[in-house]
């Protein structure tokens, strides 16, 4: 039950993804031909005006077909309702509300959890207390416990778990002295990290200490605005160093978002909505990024046109788009098929 409910949760963020594109596009006066709730074949079908609402055999995600996008509709626009026929400010703005109901939707879980149960936050005025100690990991095994002070690890004195994170790193899977203070006692204990679950590099199972931060209403709002704003940073800069091959961002299949959405709700409703939160922000940054295939290139390739002062041949934006798309499902596939190795 519990894994249906996460990927349930999980198509939620995509299908919402594509009621920004229906809604703009219906603002704008395309036609939609098509609004699927899932993938593959129709399991029921209704045609309700214009456009064909069905529900797929997959539940998982969901898609948009705008009449003018496909491949076998290229050729001469003469119809107003035509993708191609509308305005590039008006398609541009059509591609980006895909992610813009994602970033929206960010703000929503955050102002959510910001007025009710609360937004978990690292306790930053105790930068190196241990607030969780995963169950089967080697933290648990080495005696760690919530409440200990880490002061030093392999004799390194560290200041947050940044720091922390960065000396496992180096060491890798070797055995090395902790000393942390409890009840204002010193104990030196010994942890072997192991090899990272959701990707590369080295763990030991340890979360920092977090508080919970409360808002009324309105300053719920405004803390929703700026936690997605410094979430989408967080993000962009993670990816950079990814790029840059340096930190800690690491890619993943569809097998280990569900993995690790389905450990978070284990961990309650706040835990949920914020890793929620999270991958709604990741889907609406990444859907931005020129790659073929993605929003992002869409938008970009509406730039060149608008620069060259006239369209680019449909064909080729079609064949790039669709080379895009392949290498976007061959590297998920690979990504999934690693995870359940």
């Amino acid at each position: 039950m519990l894994l249906l409910i996460t990927i349930l949760c999980i198509s939620l963020l995509i299908i919402l993804h594509e009621v920004g594109h229906y809604a703009f596009a219906k603002l704008f006066g395309m036609r939609v031909l098509r609004f699927s709730l899932g993938l593959g074949p129709a399991l029921v079908s209704k045609k309700l005006g214009e456009t064909i609402w069905q529900v797929g055999a997959l539940p998982f995600g969901g898609f948009v077909q705008v009449d003018g996008m496909a491949p076998e509709e290229v050729g001469e626009v003469v119809d107003p309702h035509n993708y191609r026929a509308r305005p590039r400010w008006q398609r541009a703005l059509f591609l980006a509300a895909g992610p813009g109901a994602n970033w929206l939707l960010t703000i929503v879980f955050i102002t959510l959890l910001l007025g009710t149960i609360g937004l978990e936050q690292l306790d930053t005025t105790q930068p190196t207390t241990i607030g969780r100690v995963a169950v089967g990991s080697p933290a648990e095994s080495a005696g760690l416990q919530v409440g200990d002070r880490i002061v030093s690890i392999n004799n390194v004195t560290v200041s947050s778990f940044r720091d922390l994170i960065g000396v496992i790193q180096d060491v890798g899977v070797r055995a090395m002295p902790v000393v942390v203070e409890r009840a204002g006692i010193s104990q030196t204990l010994t942890v072997v990290p192991r090899p990272r679950q959701s990707g590369e590099g080295f763990e030991v199972g340890l979360e920092q200490k977090t508080t919970l931060l409360r808002m009324g209403p309105l300053d719920a709002l405004k803390g929703g605005v700026r936690g997605s704003w410094n979430m989408a940073t967080d993000i962009l800069d993670l990816l950079w160093g990814a790029v840059r091959g340096r930190g800690d961002a690491t890619f993943v299949g569809i097998p280990k978002i569900v993995s690790m959405v389905s450990e978070q709700a284990r961990q309650g409703l706040g835990r949920l909505f914020q890793t929620l939160a999270s991958l709604s922000m990741s889907l609406a940054l990444l859907n931005l990024l020129p790659v073929p295939a993605l929003d992002g290139a869409r938008i970009f390739l509406l730039g060149v046109e608008a620069v060259r002062r006239r369209p680019i041949n449909p064909r080729i934006e079609t064949w790039v788009h669709g080379i895009g798309f392949l290498v976007l499902l061959a590297l998920m596939a690979a990504l999934s098929i690693r995870d359940l190795l």
